[in-house]
């Protein structure tokens, strides 16, 4: 996980410099699209061991960096963090929350429905690594996702938008179970909500 965090990094730093060298095509551009957002997970979260076990999450804090666009075409980086009670033990083990701290690449493609608004569908790939504290004990585990988001975004001014936003996610735990099991120990979906502002160039 270090290595990968440490990667990312790396192509951050790399795309942020190219940014600023001349670039002869105007319709592409590096690392010009930021958005930070406040909001909600683990919301309508489907009959599953993690969905059972945790309350709904709040806040849910998101980054997203766009790092290479290309006309409306953005492919980047996101992360997001978000901590959930536990509500019911029997389900989970005898903990108090759970951490989850999710990152991965995602493509997405904006289409203006008004001289001031935008919508901005797209897919990621979300891996995440929960952290489970209580009672002196820890449990680390694991999930990769899909996840589906659309974006309503509202331009308040130069390169700011306001925007509100829906993301389904569709978790498969990295867990080893009887197969009676695996659908409900692995399989863990839900909804989130967010609210915040993209920072964009060249968009409406």
């Amino acid at each position: 996980m270090k290595n990968v965090i440490l990667s990312i990094f790396a192509l951050c730093s790399i795309t942020s410099n190219a940014q600023n060298e001349p670039n002869k095509q105007t319709n592409i551009s590096f690392a010009d699209t930021f958005q930070f957002t406040f909001g909600f997970a683990n919301l309508a979260a489907n009959e599953s061991m993690m969905g059972d076990a945790h309350q709904e999450a709040f806040p849910l804090i998101t980054g997203r960096l766009g790092i290479f666009n290309y006309n409306r075409f953005s492919l980047g980086l996101h992360g997001s963090v978000h901590r959930m009670s536990i509500k019911d033990i029997q389900y989970f083990g005898n903990f108090s929350k759970t951490t989850a701290f999710t990152i991965g690449p995602y493509l997405s493609y904006y289409i203006p429905v008004s001289a001031e608004g935008l919508i901005e569908p797209y897919v990621s790939y979300d891996y995440t690594d929960y952290t489970s504290k209580g009672f002196g004990k820890k449990l680390d585990s694991e999930s990769d996702g899909l996840g589906l988001g659309i974006d309503y975004q509202h331009k308040v001014g130069g390169k700011a938008y306001m925007i509100i936003g829906l993301k389904y996610h569709m978790n498969t735990m990295r867990t080893s179970t009887h197969p009676n099991w695996e659908k409900y120990m692995n399989n863990y979906n839900y909804l989130s909500a967010k609210v915040g502002f993209t920072f964009s160039n060249n968009r409406l």
